[in-house]
């Protein structure tokens, strides 16, 4: 498809690039970016070794190392490296976020409430980020905040079904049915239309 296409075109523009100039941490980084959204975890591993081991303070390649960990299943390793890459202003979003995403994977909603909370600090529009927190409020029991967010995600237009699912049960639970109905017919109309989307489908936020 013409994506691949031009993915595999900005890989080998950007592998170039980087071969050029390895010291260069610009370079890795712009590999790095695409190697994340081709979702080439081991390719980019050993590049992020390297760019850290020249300069361990890099926060954005700290960030992209958690991002590769995260999805190497790498979890302690991964939550090391996005604690390390905190401290870049609103880019503390992604960190945030993909805390939140190890925080579900250990178990632990009232801290991956806490950091989703903290990356829509950061950016008030990520979509994954709204649509995890009114997952996470409605797991501790919070059917109203569950509620606010998941109509501001809708509201902002995301086309993930999972949002009116879980709205539907976030109405149930206030007793307010006929929304509840309402949301999940638009859900099953979604579902219907949808193919099925591989789990985390975008390398860099993982649902």
């Amino acid at each position: 498809s013409m994506q691949i296409d031009d993915l595999q075109m900005a890989h080998d523009r950007a592998l170039e690039l980087y071969q050029l100039d390895p010291q260069s941490s610009e370079s890795g980084l712009a590999l790095i970016a695409v190697l994340v959204r081709g979702a080439h975890w081991g390719e980019a591993g050993p590049i992020l070794d390297k760019l850290l081991a020249q300069d361990p303070t890099d926060k954005r390649a700290h960030l992209a190392k958690g991002i590769v960990e995260y999805n190497l299943g790498n979890m302690a390793s991964a939550s090391e490296h996005l604690q390390a890459s905190l401290g870049q202003g609103a880019a503390d979003a992604e960190g945030h976020y993909m805390l939140g995403m190890v925080a579900k994977q250990a178990g632990d909603i009232p801290k991956a409430t806490e950091e989703m909370e903290a990356s829509l600090a950061g950016n008030p529009n990520k979509m994954e980020a709204l649509s995890s927190l009114g997952q996470f409020y409605l797991q501790l029991g919070d059917a109203e905040k569950a509620k606010t967010v998941l109509e501001r995600a809708i509201q902002k237009g995301s086309l993930d079904s999972q949002n009116h699912y879980q709205l539907a049960q976030a109405y149930r639970k206030l007793g307010m049915n006929n929304e509840a109905r309402e949301q999940m017919e638009i859900f099953r109309k979604l579902s219907a239309r949808t193919v099925p989307q591989p789990s985390g489908e975008t390398p860099v936020s993982p649902k």
